[in-house]
């Protein structure tokens, strides 16, 4: 039996969204920022001559180089040089200077700014990078009317990244017309406004219609609308329960791209319910799903574990430490008692 929580923990989102942003900065022609563990070294030596030539005033010039750097893991520098390709009136600069402040945890009210520049020069992931910044996903406290202000700028010019977080926003303020939002872009082949629409609905108990705007989602290539839609399907919330069509729904959302790891949990799992893979290679699979990073996976080892009569506390904890929104959840359905 299938056992998952009725709505999508915010980690999940979080992790779409950078992922997105990610995307969003490679179709600029650019390569992913650092993370946050990136180490921060020296600034490279002017003799570089690249450097020289960046100094020199050669904007292009600053935008190698500071690729260079990124690649070499000095965010620093990186940042630096993407600066300098912004005060030469370079948009690119702008947008990668921004993103790696940001990811490598450098100065995040700069990094906001250099966004914004590269928003209002029509670069329109810096427009979603600067919405996500104010709605605290980098830290500090959200400035929910800030990031809806960018994120408009960017869905004014049809950018559907950003129309999906205005749409999210607007659930706050106004329900019906962040329905309407998120159903317009899932119309237009976003799929991941498709999953944060039936999100909502699913976490305020109306599952009527979410069965349809999932496997839209699913269409459309967005892994966590395909984990939710097979559990759609295997429940039976709000169709037809159909197991065969469950598992190629979990199938399609692990393979997808970015791919949901959840999807990928869940195909396991159902697996062993249908006699598909034995406790053992299910055990391992779940088990490297949680040294990933996904909660699901660190359950359903907890549950393996509970079948098993062992030991389920390690399990409970790695769960939490997946996702504490989920802790009490987690613990409640791996009780022995």
């Amino acid at each position: 039996m299938l056992i998952n929580p009725t709505y999508v923990h915010y980690g999940a989102r979080m992790k779409r969204l950078f992922a997105l942003f990610a995307i969003a900065l490679i179709g600029c022609g650019g390569t992913p920022t650092t993370t946050k563990d990136t180490p921060k070294t020296v600034n490279p030596p002017i003799a570089d001559p690249l450097v020289v030539a960046c100094e020199g005033g050669a904007a292009k010039s600053c935008l190698k180089a500071a690729s260079d750097a990124d690649a070499r893991g000095d965010s620093q520098a990186a940042a630096n040089l993407f600066t300098k390709a912004c005060e030469l009136n370079d948009a690119l600069g702008c947008l990668f200077g921004g993103g790696v402040m940001l990811e490598a945890g450098l100065d995040a009210n700069k990094g906001i700014d250099l966004l914004k520049k590269a928003c209002s020069q029509g670069e329109h992931a810096g427009c979603f990078g600067a919405g996500l910044a104010y709605e605290g996903f980098y830290g500090g406290e959200p400035d929910v009317d800030a990031a809806l202000e960018v994120h408009q700028q960017a869905c004014g010019q049809n950018f559907r990244p950003c129309c999906e977080r205005v749409g999210v926003i607007m659930l706050q303020k106004d329900p019906a017309a962040g329905q309407v939002l998120l159903n317009k872009n899932c119309e237009a082949g976003e799929g991941s406004s498709c999953f944060e629409l039936a999100s909502y609905m699913l976490a305020n108990d109306k599952p009527a219609g979410t069965t349809k705007v999932l496997e839209k989602g699913c269409e459309l290539q967005d892994g966590e609308s395909c984990a939710e839609w097979g559990l759609s399907l295997s429940t039976g919330r709000d169709a037809k329960t159909d197991k065969a069509a469950a598992l190629a729904a979990f199938a399609k959302g692990c393979n997808a791209m970015p791919p949901s790891l959840r999807a990928c949990a869940l195909a396991v799992w159902a697996d062993v319910g249908e006699g598909k893979t034995t406790p053992k290679d299910a055990a391992n699979e779940l088990a490297s799903l949680c040294e990933s990073g996904e909660a699901m996976g660190c359950f359903y080892s907890g549950m393996l574990a509970k079948q098993a009569g062992e030991d389920v506390k390690p399990w409970v904890t790695k769960s939490c430490e997946a996702n504490a929104d989920l802790c009490d959840w987690f613990t409640k359905e791996l009780s022995t008692k």
